[in-house]
């Protein structure tokens, strides 16, 4: 029963971080968008 809790702790922590990174990278595609001038 421990070991079940931790992985899920453990997934838990990689869904916030791939939703942080995903996050991230589309912040940083529309900052380039507006620096280049495009229209989003």
């Amino acid at each position: 029963m421990d070991q079940s809790s931790h992985e899920k702790i453990q997934l838990h922590g990689f869904n916030n971080l791939t939703k942080s990174l995903s996050f991230n990278m589309y912040d940083i595609s529309i900052r380039q968008r507006k620096k280049k001038g495009k229209p989003t």
